[in-house]
C-alpha cells in the first residue's frame, strides 16, 4: 500500500468528483470520501491509502481535478 497526502486544493478543484474518486476508487465510501474533500476544503489535510499498482494513477487524477497532493511510502512524486 501507498500513501496520498492531500494538502491543499486549487481554484476550481472539482469537488463532486474528488468525492466521487474517494468514494468509489479509493473505497473510501461516500461518507468518508466526502468528509475528507469537506475537511480538505476546510484547510485540514489527510492521508489516503491507495494500493501501489494504482497510486500514481490516483494521484495523477487527484491533481487534474484540482488537488494538490503527493505519495509517500518510497513513492515519492513532486506535487
Amino acid at each position: 500500500m501507498a500513501k496520498i497526502v492531500l494538502q491543499s486544493w486549487r481554484e476550481g478543484m472539482n469537488k463532486v468528483a474528488v468525492d466521487k474518486l474517494l468514494a468509489y476508487d479509493v473505497g473510501l465510501g461516500l461518507s468518508r470520501g466526502k468528509g475528507m474533500v469537506d475537511a480538505l476544503l476546510a484547510g485540514r489535510p489527510g492521508t489516503i491509502q491507495v494500493p501501489s499498482d494504482s497510486a500514481q494513477s490516483i494521484l495523477q487524477r487527484l491533481r487534474a481535478l484540482g488537488v494538490d497532493c503527493e505519495l509517500t511510502d518510497g513513492l515519492a512524486s513532486d506535487c
